[in-house]
């Protein structure tokens, strides 16, 4: 794993332009360019996947060119390369996850918190287009659930409850529902895609003959009922 940039509550999150509510700042990138071109150049040469941490455009920018890079140097074929978090970022930032194949590692309880500051860091325009799940699943992007935790709670449902409604059941405020996944895409994402994740697909995963009885028991069947039950 390799953490490019910071947090966007705190400002350190790596941003093509500078914070609406904090002129001064653009976060904090971890590495040169360079030096992330060197790091994932040997992970690609040595055929690790990698895990990178990118919560900024500019985060995504620099990890996006040192993927490419390494994957035209180097080939690799199937090395599941992803970023994790994988928050601000415009439409021609996503098709970069079309077009190298990356894994969009996501946590939707995420918007629980981030929903009150995303616009306010970065304004409506580029708001509209992040943690936009909705056009992942379409572009055929591997979206991987998960909690984040410690960070967050290990708990899989409020993850799921969140990638289908955006909204807060507390409040009652939603965030951009039209980039909401469904219950059976969040699902996916919980179950399958991790399994994809980590190449351990054949084995987990799905609920098949042969595969490891990895399962969750619930009393409620949550593709039946209202979302904002789950």
């Amino acid at each position: 794993k390799i953490i490019a940039d910071g947090s966007l509550g705190a400002h350190t999150a790596a941003m093509m332009k500078p914070y609406r509510n904090e002129p001064s700042a653009r976060g904090i990138l971890n590495y040169t360019d360079e030096v992330m071109e060197e790091l994932v150049a040997m992970a690609q040469e040595h055929h690790l996947q990698t895990a990178i941490h990118c919560i900024g455009d500019d985060a995504l920018r620099q990890a996006v060119q040192a993927l490419r890079k390494a994957h035209i140097k180097n080939p690799q074929g199937d090395i599941r390369h992803g970023i994790v978090h994988c928050q601000i970022m415009d439409k021609e930032q996503q098709n970069w996850f079309r077009e190298l194949n990356l894994i969009a590692y996501i946590q939707p309880v995420f918007l629980r918190y981030d929903m009150n500051i995303v616009e306010e860091c970065v304004g409506k325009e580029i708001a509209a287009t992040s943690y936009n799940w909705r056009r992942f699943a379409d572009l055929g992007v591997h979206l991987a659930g998960g909690s984040d935790c410690p960070v967050e709670k290990f708990d899989v449902l409020p993850n799921l409850e969140y990638a289908v409604t955006r909204t807060n059941p507390e409040t009652g405020q939603s965030w951009y529902p039209e980039n909401s996944l469904t219950v059976r895409e969040a699902l996916k994402a919980f179950t399958w895609e991790g399994a994809y994740a980590s190449f351990s697909e054949q084995v987990r995963g799905t609920i098949t003959v042969g595969k490891y009885a990895d399962l969750t028991v619930m009393d409620r069947n949550i593709l039946e009922i209202p979302s904002k039950e789950i």
